[in-house]
């Protein structure tokens, strides 16, 4: 892994020029810092923009360690949820969101439709 990519950024542009090594890189990256704290919400939303739903949700849930009140990382964790047929897991991370962050209604109008 080179050692000066180590940012969202930097990793975008590795597979928007096709770096070969980029996915290997990433996954290996992710591994590291799994301990870290900080920046997971950031990587998390870079995987789901390049597809690797699984490094997205495993970074989403690091967010929810970090920072429980995350209102993004608990949005996204119950579409995750949603998606994978977990209705009562997804109403439970929405009921977290809400209780936290109230005026995030249209989060849970979103994720109820279907």
């Amino acid at each position: 892994m080179k050692a000066i990519m180590q940012s969202p950024n930097d990793f975008k542009t590795r597979f928007n020029l096709k770096d070969p090594n980029a996915s290997a890189d990433l996954q290996a990256l992710l591994e590291s810092r799994i301990q870290e704290k900080g920046q997971h919400l950031d990587w998390a939303l870079l995987c789901e923009s390049l597809g690797f739903a699984n490094l997205a949700a495993r970074e989403f849930q690091l967010e929810c360690r970090d920072n429980p009140h995350s209102p993004h990382a608990k949005y996204k964790i119950a579409l995750l949820h949603r998606e994978k047929g977990e209705v009562d897991k997804a109403l439970s991370m929405l009921e977290q969101l809400l209780e936290n962050h109230p005026w995030k209604v249209e989060g849970v109008k979103t994720a109820g439709e279907g």
